[in-house]
């Protein structure tokens, strides 16, 4: 090895101006404060946008578009995942609301076995036919994908859910799967 290559390891350090105080070690060099790197340009971000969009990711998507200064830039198809993104917010920000805040749900159960779980629902829809339930209950980590993987595959339902022909007739005769926009929409 020579000289030259291992001083080419050695870590800069900057100058003190004071003396070292007893078992006070010398400090790092500082790095530089770095500019702030520039700003993508209006094509970059859709690029990128529409790179997020066919890999699924469809909120990501969204955002880099947000960014875009120019809205000549935006077709279409941008203002039809903008206002997708935007439902998918609103659908989020639902869900995460309190149901203390005076929100429309109603409480329906509650267990405190070996995991606390609240069950809630709400109807809507035009008719009021439709029937939302939320369920707060902790899932494990190792059972987070097979259970997506269940809640996915919506024409099985009735192959797996209970029904009941006494005291009245109850259960699941068809369920299939109205649309599906991506893998996992």
């Amino acid at each position: 090895m020579t000289a030259e290559s291992a001083l080419g390891n050695i870590a800069a350090v900057e100058p003190r101006t004071e003396p070292l105080q007893l078992g006070e070690a010398p400090s790092p060099a500082k790095p530089e404060k770095s500019q702030r790197a520039p700003r993508p340009s209006d094509r970059d971000l859709i690029r990128a946008a529409e790179q997020h969009y066919a890999e699924d990711r469809l909120l990501a998507a969204a955002r880099l578009l947000r960014r875009v200064h120019d809205g000549s830039f935006l077709n279409e198809d941008h203002t039809k995942l903008l206002a997708k993104a935007g439902e998918c917010e609103a659908f989020v920000r639902q869900l995460k609301s309190s149901v203390e805040d005076g929100g429309e749900w109603t409480k329906q159960g509650e267990s405190h076995g070996r995991h606390n779980s609240l069950i809630y629902y709400k109807m809507g829809g035009e008719h009021m036919s439709h029937l939302n339930v939320r369920v707060e209950t902790p899932i494990p980590s190792s059972l987070l994908i097979p259970l997506l993987s269940v809640l996915n595959e919506c024409e099985l339902y009735q192959t797996w859910l209970p029904s009941w022909e006494k005291p009245v007739r109850l259960g699941v005769t068809k369920s299939e799967k109205l649309r599906q926009v991506s893998r996992v929409s």
